[in-house]
């Protein structure tokens, strides 16, 4: 039999993405190898607040780790643990996003998923207290909507997830945003309303910020690139880029700011903090330029020379040696908490430069307490490739090419660092030796992974082999040591080969793996092996009766197995009948013979002293007896005997079983006693025959005949009297027929007075 290989293939191309959700697992537009459309930016595969982190690997899977990582929402996670119903049982659904903020040490671990929005650690440090008081990870409920949710918005819609200190913000596909928070100037409506519900962003009283592809932000202020290039802004102590004081400006709803002069494409957006709840803006450009204004206390937009705390309007970031950062794919700076005042960058050859606040040497500098220009930090060599940064609040982490464990810098505390312990330190330069390894979606090399279906019932079902691998991956594979096969996974990270009506064992091999990471030869093998089919058990298929109504075979057998006997039912011969499983069940055909139990040929004798026999010819034995009176009530219950005894004139049906099944058939029988003398002289005395057994048997009759052989009376079940008025006195013969072949002849002498 010939199998046919079925391959779904899928071609990439950036631009197959849609604005929202498109990816299934992992969106590997991160870090030094992000793409240049903002609306398909990922920041969030790794985030990092004050004392916790979150990544995402290539398949989905979301690890934390750090201050407030267990699910009671207090202890610290000392090493990474997997976001899923083990390990916070509260959880269900499926993870779509998860957000990460802090008030300094206290993290805050939203996770949105299917069934709606959870939340655990330091109440209070994202989500206001008056919707979440607690600490222990649970699922959230907002103005009586089970998911958590603003009204009309569903999982599915939800296309960003931030947080940042007091503040949650909700970006969909559509554009909408939507602000939790407990102050009101974040909610951009005006300040209408309460802290405990979802407020959506406005632009005025009535008209609401709409065509939002990015929105981040920080503590009670929002940042939002609207698909058109406009940026806008809004809530405390925020920059327009109009040369105002930030200390002095806030905004109760969303304010179109100025665009930087001489921008090109806008590819992503970052707030940051200053001190005293202020703000630093960073635009990066398709072209590598970053633009910055804000609060520069530390030197955080990494303007030189140092002369301002206060960019009033847009600049482009310079290095020391004052030539323009025009050469940058990744930046980002402390977002998830309101202190920090610290930024990092990723050059286009994976150079890594940091700016800002070196307070518990978060970002590897040298000095703290003071201003930091862009610069190297220690720990990170000059040949080093670093493909992704994350700069938190007091810590920060990247992810050097090569290297399995990610580079950990700064405040070393409540299991921060993932390495295992909480004890209380520093890590001054960014240590890739105690930290865990870690897989990140698009920014690490990771290996492919195969799922598979097996075992596989032969002939029946096809295999299916899941090549999992990050997109844009091209990977390299043979199937039952076959040629090679080149394949690119397209955007949900899956490649299916699916092999029709196997009859033996498959194989599939990856053998190399390639991307913007890594070249790489593997051996990963995957095997579907044959499922073994079950036999149908059936317990009581030991009998059909012979010319009765059976029962239908059952379409069910004993364990489990459905499926539909032929040919039908014959109850008049032994023959054997074949049962065939549903598809799907991998179950065995399954034949057998069943007996025909025949007690159908019955005979009865009479004998001496008003007695029967029952003989039963051709059947199966051993047999029960039993016998019934004419309106089929139990006279002699079943007995293994076959004689019936001191019977009276009547009639009777006899019933034969075989012993221990229901097949059961019956006869009639008349038992027929005449008395031989009649003397119809109406005295009540044998004035006539008692033939009332005869309405039960429309077949039989009695004829009396003289000696002459003249009839002089029949009777049958019809009749309705006797009349002997006209008969002589003398001997009379008489002959019974039962109308089934059977006959009695006897004598009666009547005598007339």
């Amino acid at each position: 039999m010939k199998k046919f290989l079925l391959i779904l293939p899928y071609f990439f191309s950036i631009l197959i993405y849609s604005q929202c959700n498109t990816f299934s697992d992992c969106n590997p537009n991160s870090g030094l190898y992000s793409g240049n459309d903002p609306s398909l930016i990922e920041y969030d595969n790794f985030t990092v607040a004050f004392h916790t982190s979150v990544v995402k690997d290539a398949f989905g899977q979301w690890k934390i780790w750090g201050a407030n990582g267990k699910s009671d929402g207090t202890t610290p996670a000392s090493v990474p643990q997997i976001i899923n119903q083990e390990n916070y049982p509260k959880l269900r659904g499926d993870i779509l996003k998860v957000a990460l903020g802090s008030f300094y040490g206290n993290g805050q671990l939203i996770v949105l998923t299917t069934e709606g929005l959870f939340a655990g650690g330091a109440s209070g440090a994202v989500i206001p207290l008056s919707i979440k008081p607690t600490d222990e990870f649970d699922k959230v409920t907002v103005d009586s909507k089970s998911d958590g949710l603003p009204a009309g918005i569903t999982p599915q819609d939800v296309k960003m997830l931030f947080a940042s200190t007091y503040t949650l913000i909700l970006t969909t596909c559509t554009g909408e945003v939507y602000v939790l928070s407990e102050n009101p100037v974040a909610w951009a409506n005006g300040k209408q309303g309460s802290d405990n519900v979802w407020h959506q962003v406005m632009e005025n009283p009535t008209t609401s910020l709409k065509d939002v592809i990015v929105c981040r932000g920080q503590s009670a202020k929002g940042y939002a690139l609207k698909k058109d290039g406009s940026l806008w802004t809004w809530g405390e102590k925020v920059q327009l880029g109009a040369n105002q004081i930030s200390q002095t400006v806030s905004l109760d709803y969303a304010t179109k700011m100025l665009v930087p002069t001489g921008i090109s494409k806008i590819k992503m957006i970052q707030m940051g903090t200053g001190q005293l709840d202020t703000a630093s803006y960073f635009v990066l450009d398709d072209l590598g330029q970053l633009f910055v204004l804000g609060h520069n206390e530390y030197g955080q937009l990494g303007t030189v020379p140092y002369i301002k705390k206060i960019q009033k309007t847009w600049a482009i970031s310079r290095y020391t040696d004052g030539s323009p950062v025009n050469d940058i794919v990744w930046v980002s700076s402390g977002e998830h908490q309101s202190w920090g005042e610290n930024t990092g960058i990723i050059t286009k050859d994976g150079k890594y430069y940091t700016a800002g606040n070196n307070g518990y040497y978060m970002i590897g500098r040298e000095k703290q307490g003071t201003y930091n220009y862009w610069g190297a930090s220690n720990g990170i060599l000059s040949s080093d490739i670093i493909t992704f940064c994350e700069i938190g609040s007091h810590c920060s982490a990247v992810i050097k090419k090569g290297s399995s464990h990610y580079g950990y810098a700064g405040h070393h505390i409540a299991g921060s660092m993932g390495d295992g312990t909480v004890s209380d330190g520093v890590e001054m330069a960014y240590n890739f030796v105690i930290t865990p390894e870690v897989s990140v979606c698009g920014v690490t090399c990771n290996d492919p992974s195969i799922v598979n279906n097996s075992p596989v019932c032969d002939e029946e079902a096809e295999a299916i082999f899941t090549i999992r691998s990050t997109p844009n991956d091209k990977v390299e594979y043979s199937l039952n040591n076959g040629s090679t096969q080149t394949i690119t996974i397209d955007s949900t990270g899956r490649f299916e080969i699916k092999i029709p009506n196997i009859t033996t064992e498959q194989e599939l091999k990856v053998t190399r793996f390639t991307n913007n990471i890594c070249d790489k030869t593997v051996s990963i093998v995957s095997k579907i092996k044959l499922k073994p089919r079950t036999d149908p058990e059936f317990s009581s298929l030991n009998k059909i009766c012979f010319k009765q109504t059976n029962p239908p075979l059952p379409t069910t057998s004993d364990n489990g197995i459905k499926g539909t006997w032929s040919p039908e039912i014959d109850n008049q011969k032994e023959i054997k009948y074949t049962f065939t499983p549903d598809k799907g069940q991998c179950a065995k055909i399954f034949s057998i013979t069943i007996p025909l139990i025949n007690n159908s040929n019955i005979n009865i004798e009479e004998l001496a002293n008003n007695s029967i026999n029952v003989n039963v010819t051709a059947g199966t034995p051993t047999y029960e007896y039993q016998l019934l009176d004419s309106e089929e009530n139990i006279i002699i219950p079943w007995q293994p005997n076959s004689s019936f005894i001191n019977l009276k004139p009547d009639f009777y049906i006899v019933q034969v079983r075989t012993f221990g099944t229901d097949c059961l058939s019956q006869a009639e029988y008349l038992f027929l006693n005449i008395p031989n003398v009649i003397t119809p002289n109406n005295d009540g005395k044998n004035d006539k025959l008692n033939l009332k057994y005869l309405e039960k048997a429309p077949e039989a009759k009695l004829t009396i005949i003289d000696r002459f052989g003249k009839i002089m009376a029949v009777f049958n079940s019809t009749s309705t009297h006797q009349e002997y008025i006209n008969f002589k006195s003398g001997t009379y013969w008489y002959i019974f027929e039962d109308g089934k072949g059977k006959t009695k002849n006897g004598w009666i002498l009547v005598k007339n007075n």
